[in-house]
């Protein structure tokens, strides 16, 4: 449920649509939720910034992140960010595309060792 000028979250939102329709059901969501934020977790497939639905994922987002699991370690799950698309970066006019951060997720709850990555 997405409620107008609020903060609502979908988590792992599996489209029931034909994938070529997700970038129309974005634009709905997007429509929704007026002047707040929709946050919509989707599957993506391994090896693929975008979700299921492909480069029409990527139409109506303000903010795509990627999110990939690196692997298990004694604390938890580490993981990489990556910020895939970013409509607006600010004042500042920063470019944040395609900048990928490391991360370890300790007790499924808590971010740690936060850090960008270099290529």
């Amino acid at each position: 449920m997405i409620i107008p000028d609020e903060l609502s979250i979908i988590d792992w939102w599996r489209p029931t649509v034909e994938l070529y329709e997700v970038n129309r059901m974005h634009e709905l969501f997007k429509a929704c939720g007026g002047n707040g934020v929709v946050v919509l977790a989707m599957q993506k497939p391994r090896g693929r910034d975008t979700a299921y639905g492909g480069e029409g994922t990527m139409q109506f987002p303000d903010v795509v992140l990627s999110i990939s699991e690196v692997g298990k370690s004694n604390i938890g799950a580490s993981g990489i960010v990556k910020v895939t698309r970013c409509k607006n970066p600010g004042k500042s006019g920063r470019v944040i595309e395609g900048r990928r951060y490391s991360y370890d997720l300790n007790d499924g709850v808590r971010l740690s060792n936060i850090y960008e990555m270099k290529d």
